[in-house]
């Protein structure tokens, strides 16, 4: 038996899920390739996040940006610059979590009956979400 429950997306959950969406636009650049080396480097990431409280119908809104600079980068340097952007819709956190390869909250009964919470990732996703015997 198990039974995949509806519990709101946690802090930690929705950082993994921006690390998850970054990680996965730079892979699809081919000059991030991992076999691309380059003698400097440097960037800019600002993420703005929009957080919806489903108790209190409160939504707070958030920013963060880091920078950072490795290795020395002069006036003279003939570098390539690259910009992308990345968006998600307020998604449900279920939804949230299949898509950015989280653990979906499931009670789950063991061998002896005793019925406890996992975080439950599931390879093919059309299994989350429906009962088991």
């Amino acid at each position: 038996m198990s039974i995949t429950l509806k519990k709101a997306i946690g802090a930690a959950e929705l950082r993994k899920a921006i690390l998850f969406d970054l990680e996965k636009s730079m892979c699809r650049d081919c000059n991030l390739a991992d076999h691309m080396s380059y003698g400097s480097a440097k960037f800019k990431i600002r993420v703005d996040v929009e957080l919806y409280d489903a108790t209190s119908g409160k939504v707070t809104n958030t920013a963060h940006e880091a920078k950072l600079q490795e290795g020395e980068i002069t006036e003279d340097e003939d570098g390539e610059k690259y910009n992308f952007e990345l968006l998600r819709d307020h998604q449900g956190p279920n939804e949230l979590r299949k898509e950015t390869e989280q653990g979906i909250p499931t009670l789950v009964k063991d061998e002896d009956g005793k019925v406890t919470e996992k975080a439950i990732t599931y390879r093919d996703a059309s299994f989350a979400g429906k009962k088991r015997k």
